[in-house]
């Protein structure tokens, strides 16, 4: 299906780094923005509040048109690509 509006979901998990240091707590927000032209002020909105961004791609299919438009837009919002 064709995702229209932008969805987000919390991530919480803990790490231990180095051996008996103790776990390190991260909470991790990811949003799902849709990627078709039509919705691209919903890609702008959730560019506007993440400090990262991680490009997924669909092995078989592609790139897709619309990535390189979202990649620019990510930049010009000065998202880290990570």
């Amino acid at each position: 299906g064709v995702t229209i509006k932008s969805t987000g979901v919390s991530l919480y998990f803990e790490y231990d780094e180095e051996e008996g240091k103790g776990s390190e707590p991260h909470l991790i927000n990811l949003i799902d923005s849709p990627g078709h032209v039509d919705f691209s002020s919903e890609v702008t909105a959730a560019l506007r509040i993440t400090d990262g961004a991680m490009v997924v791609v669909d092995c078989i299919e592609g790139c897709a048109v619309q990535t390189e438009t979202v990649l620019r837009q990510a930049l010009a919002e000065r998202v880290k690509p990570c």
